[in-house]
């Protein structure tokens, strides 16, 4: 018994003919009976594909063709801006920021000195270096500041610190050369936000905290005029000091002053971001006083990281008692706390501008400020939470050592750390139940001891 329908279209109507099932003839002979059909017009619901009852594989892919309608767009979108930050804070986030180089590479060829020489000897060379630094910094201000800072925060996060350093050099100079109008004037100018500072901050600092560095120096030397380009190139000229290069131990000395001193001029930078700003024309501003970019916690958190001093975490105690005997000291006795506890010049700074900023000293530097720095124990007014609605309420003065507290602001309520936090607490769980049926195991054992003995008396 087999049973088909037949379909087909005439005059904007799809008409399907249904043939029911009738019995095979046991001879050739014998001809099945004929049964006329009339003819209907399908309804919207059979002319869906998996109402069509046919059991051969191109009878049901010619049935999704005659139902379905198949869109094929001529040109495909093309990727902007936007696309191109969405994807590498993408690959950042996702752990494959390292992925960030291939597509910088093509953004920005110029950035390969070996095709684009500009401190050749030969005049055609460094006209054609010239010509192609141009095009970078044309390509860098019509990118803008946000896929630049997504940039760096990919090459730090990728422990590329080198290439980093040379996209920060190309992004405060396009950034100086949007506020010009020359080289794109349809292009509004714009100004580097505190999270590419912060970024560069962590990046210096952390080459400042490294216990040991090899420096392995390239052929060709060095001249001044392109050592002071960027930080790197300061490191490699000094270390190439005639008649042999530096051993290890002061490169690596050297290295940690240079990248301390980097980090301290990234600091100022943002810090006089606002006085730089006054010294253009009124004519050409484009942002009002409130709208200027202002330091947050995060970036004061990336400078004290860089510049505090490196003791072991104590408890709050310990910390009041040190902060206690500073004033003491100084009342009584007229001494400043010692300075090789930590105080210097860059933290000196830092603290400086925090204060002034509104945000408080950490509890764990304020001994270092005694009789330096007045106003740095203040009561401080913390403004409202901005965290999400749904989000659990968190401390409002949370006890930290050396830096401040960032609430979060983005993302789920869930910590990194969590499942690792869920693992030792099940082991910390498992561990007791051990122990308890080891001591449940233990007591009953000396039950079994004392009962022969108590029968026996």
């Amino acid at each position: 018994m087999t049973s088909s329908l037949r379909y087909w279209k005439k005059n904007n109507l799809t008409y399907v003919l249904h043939i029911p099932p009738h019995p095979i003839p046991k001879s050739p002979q014998a001809s099945p009976s004929k049964t006329h059909v009339p003819l209907r017009p399908v309804s919207p619901l059979q002319n869906r594909t998996d109402i069509v009852v046919d059991h051969t594989k191109w009878g049901k892919i010619l049935g999704r063709i005659g139902s379905e309608s198949i869109h094929i767009p001529k040109v495909l979108s093309k990727a902007d801006v936007h696309t191109l930050t969405a994807y590498i804070a993408y690959l950042t986030s996702s752990g494959h920021p390292r992925e960030v180089k291939e597509l910088l590479w093509a953004l920005f060829p110029e950035l390969n000195t070996s095709k684009y020489p500009s401190n050749s000897e030969e005049h055609s060379h460094r006209a054609l270096g010239r010509k192609g630094l141009l095009t970078t910094y044309r390509r860098a201000i019509f990118l803008g500041p946000v896929f630049l800072s997504a940039v760096l925060n990919a090459l730090y996060k990728s422990n590329q610190p080198i290439l980093a350093d040379r996209i920060w050099t190309l992004a405060k100079k396009a950034e100086r050369l949007s506020w010009a109008r020359k080289l794109l004037p349809n292009v509004k100018p714009w100004i580097m936000g505190p999270h590419a500072y912060t970024v560069m901050i962590n990046c210096y600092s952390s080459l400042a905290r490294r216990q040991y560095w090899r420096m392995v120096l390239r052929p060709q030397r060095l001249n001044y005029r392109t050592a002071i380009a960027s930080v790197w190139g300061t490191l490699r000229y000094k270390c190439q000091i005639l008649p042999r290069p530096l051993p290890s131990h002061q490169v690596m000395e050297l290295m940690h002053d240079l990248m301390r001193h980097a980090a301290l001029v990234v600091f100022r930078r943002f810090m006089n971001l606002r006085h730089d700003y006054a010294e253009i024309p009124e004519m050409r501003r484009w942002l009002a006083e409130k709208d200027i970019p202002k330091p947050d916690a995060r970036f004061f958190n990336a400078a004290l990281r860089a510049f505090r001093p490196r003791t072991p975490p104590m408890r709050k105690s310990w910390y009041r008692r040190q902060l206690r005997d500073a004033k003491f000291n100084l009342d009584f006795k007229g001494v400043l706390p010692n300075s090789n506890d930590g105080w210097n010049g860059s933290l000196h700074e830092v603290a400086k501008n925090m204060i002034h900023a509104g945000f408080p000293l950490p509890p764990g530097l304020q001994p270092l400020f005694v009789g330096r720095l007045r106003g740095f124990d203040l009561p401080v007014v913390h403004g409202p939470d901005r965290g999400p609605f749904a989000y659990r309420p968190q401390k409002i003065h949370p006890w930290l050592r050396y830096r401040l507290h960032t609430p979060k602001e983005k993302g789920l309520p869930v910590s990194r750390a969590y499942p690792q936090f869920r693992e030792v607490l099940a082991q910390r769980r498992r561990h007791r139940r051990s122990r308890k049926r080891q001591r449940n195991r233990r007591a009953e054992q000396d039950a079994q001891r004392v009962a022969p003995k108590v029968l026996s008396l």
